[in-house]
């Protein structure tokens, strides 16, 4: 026997252990358990009409108060209502607020963002006061005085939940763009006449 054959040949994988391949949802089950209630919320707003069992709106004085049971999954509260109905029908004006009033407050946030970046002098200093202005006041108080002004309804919170998230998408925009601005493909781009706030 020589060496030769004992050793594997040159050019060829060793025969190693086939490694395990472990799911991502199963390395993280807090991240699947969070997952899976996320993706049961989205459902029961998509689908509450067809989920709920009565109306929302439904009153009953027979089954005021009534406890969890085969006829109310969750009981009744004091109009008799049923609270399983009225938790399904309610997380469809959440889904709907919390998703457009982030939109509102990203695409805001953007725009407030890079001019602020890209501006200089006096102008960035007024964009950068109405950002701390808008970060210095608690979103709370926005939103109540935004509901004042404007009165009530599921736009009006929309609109005032989605304004006090401007402030901080505009402060990280800001940022980011005053990093890229010294990169060196953006004075590239300046010595060829390429407008800054295009390259950006």
């Amino acid at each position: 026997m020589t060496v030769s054959d004992t050793l594997p040949a040159a050019g060829l994988p060793a025969a190693t252990r086939p490694r395990r391949q472990t799911s991502l949802f199963l390395r993280r089950p807090f991240f699947t358990l969070a997952l899976l209630v996320t993706l049961g919320f989205v459902v029961c707003a998509l689908f509450a009409p067809q989920l709920a069992p009565y109306s929302p709106t439904e009153q009953s004085i027979e089954a005021m108060m009534a406890p969890p049971g085969g006829a109310h999954l969750l009981g009744t509260d004091s109009y008799g209502q049923d609270i399983f109905s009225r938790i399904i029908h309610g997380a469809r004006y959440a889904l709907l607020i919390g998703v457009v009033s982030v939109l509102i407050g990203a695409l805001g946030g953007l725009v407030l963002g890079i001019a602020a970046g890209l501006a200089s002098g006096w102008t960035e200093w007024w964009l950068m006061r109405l950002i701390d202005s808008i970060l210095a006041l608690p979103s709370l108080i926005l939103a109540v005085a935004f509901i004042a002004i404007l009165g009530q309804g599921v736009d009006k919170v929309i609109l005032a939940v989605g304004f006090s998230l401007i402030g901080p998408f505009a402060r990280t925009v800001r940022s980011d763009v005053l990093q890229v601005k010294v990169q060196l493909f953006v004075e590239a781009a300046g010595l060829m006449s390429i407008p800054r706030h295009t390259v950006i």
